[in-house]
């Protein structure tokens, strides 16, 4: 559902699909959560990894309310799934 430069997802509980689907403690009540990073996502990515953060799935393609984004998937210490996204490179185009 988008809302101006928002949007808001819904995932139901028998839901399969992308990353955002496929959580291995998915519980009710968890949440989704997604970051917007004015900061290219390779450099986000390099600073994940400095930090050792496990990074679940990325950079990948995505839409979001604004258009083509690149995001990166991380889990918090509770297991809700984190993507930081960057329309950095994607809005630029090729």
């Amino acid at each position: 559902m988008p809302h101006g430069a928002r949007a808001c997802k819904r995932w139901d509980r028998t839901a399969q699909g992308d990353t955002t689907n496929r959580r291995p403690s998915r519980s009710f009540g968890s949440a989704d959560i997604c970051l917007v990073s004015t900061t290219p996502i390779d450099q986000v990515l390099a600073h994940l990894r400095l930090q050792r953060v496990d990074v679940e799935e990325g950079p990948v393609p995505r839409t979001g309310a604004l258009g083509p984004m690149e995001s990166v998937y991380i889990r918090d210490p509770d297991g809700n799934l984190i993507e930081i996204a960057s329309y950095g490179a994607a809005a630029a185009g090729p």
